[in-house]
């Protein structure tokens, strides 16, 4: 059996390729393979989704190709082989029938695997994500606006196309959300998924990893958004007059991005997660989670209930929406210089 674990983003996924790939030989023994093929040395096989999706800028020729991943299961004679890559889930129609052709030579059954996250918890995240390496500069309410009129956002549509070419047979879904998962826990749902005992001695053997991909929280994300879109400009600042006019490139947005995450540590900025959604947002987001949810249970053996209101949510609506200018100057500015003080030490950045 080839898995396809298609995401979706911001629902566990880099919890699941952690435990994949750190027990990846131990697996092996149990005829489950987390195959290297399409990936090499990462933990996720972005590089097969690149190729599907004709950016051949971004693949790494190394990792193997579509054709490659076939060949090696025709080969290996393990029982399962896994292939995970969130970017998986937003493949077009053609894209998705081009991933069948090129493993169809397998001659293996497949299961697709997706982790459900209800949109009124996932969308921050998602927003976080874009604006966390300087990718985007929008504030909430314009990436909410741009991401409710996407496909991405119709979680049913996105399931559909890959039924379309699978059949609903091998779409299997598990809710992220702890009473609704297998033993409460993301990687005994996903082993369960698999068709594998997560309460075996080997399973329970294996090493467990701790959340990963946590939020920074918001004065993180905003600090760092206003860094990279030069919305806040102070002489006292030496780090944005650093950058001012400077053309970064990815490996440098993602080494910043993650060394922000790393000084907000020192200021304890993570627990405050932040409230981004006012009401009409919220329910704009729950109206659209439970319409794909009723859509999903006319199709899967398995039901899945209907999310909680917000009532029972206890949801809170904010009170202003977050930026740096809600951060105090003093704060901006002691975060700033520790950042400053970090990147300089940095070799990667040593030409700004």
């Amino acid at each position: 059996m080839i898995v396809l674990h298609i995401g979706f983003p911001k629902a566990g996924s880099t919890t699941i390729q952690t435990f994949l790939e750190a027990n990846q030989e131990q697996l092996r023994t149990l005829s489950i393979d987390y195959t290297r093929v399409g990936r090499r040395r990462q933990k996720a096989h972005h590089t097969l989704a690149f190729e599907l999706k004709g950016w051949d800028a971004r693949m790494n020729p190394k990792a193997g190709r579509l054709e490659d991943v076939a060949r090696h299961v025709r080969r290996s004679g393990h029982a399962t082989t896994i292939l995970s890559s969130e970017l998986f889930s937003d493949l077009k129609p053609r894209q998705i029938r081009h991933l069948a052709k090129e493993l169809a030579p397998a001659e293996q059954p497949f299961r697709i695997i997706l982790i459900m996250r209800d949109q009124l918890s996932a969308i921050v995240s998602l927003y976080g994500q874009k604006i966390r390496y300087g990718d985007k500069t929008f504030d909430f309410d314009e990436f909410f606006a741009g991401f409710t009129r996407s496909k991405k956002f119709d979680q049913y549509g996105i399931v559909e196309r890959w039924a379309d070419v699978f059949g609903w047979a091998a779409i299997k879904i598990r809710i992220l959300e702890r009473s609704l998962l297998t033993n409460g826990d993301l990687i005994d749902a996903f082993i369960q998924g698999i068709d594998v005992d997560p309460d075996s001695p080997q399973i329970g053997a294996l090493s467990r990893p701790s959340n990963v991909n946590e939020s920074a929280g918001w004065r993180t994300a905003e600090a760092v958004r206003a860094l990279f879109g030069r919305q806040i400009i102070l002489d006292t600042w030496p780090l944005l007059q650093k950058l001012s006019g400077t053309a970064l490139g990815s490996s440098q947005r993602h080494l910043i991005g993650q060394t922000a995450e790393e000084v907000a540590g020192i200021f304890d900025w993570a627990k405050e997660k932040g409230l981004y959604l006012t009401r009409a947002q919220a329910n704009i987001c729950l109206d659209s989670y439970r319409a794909s949810v009723q859509q999903l249970n006319r199709h899967l053996p398995e039901v899945i209930p209907d999310p909680p209101s917000l009532e029972a949510r206890g949801f809170i609506e904010r009170d202003f929406l977050p930026g740096a200018s809600h951060i105090s100057s003093s704060e901006l500015n002691q975060f700033y210089c520790e950042l400053e003080k970090r990147l300089s030490k940095k070799p990667e950045l040593s030409e700004i």
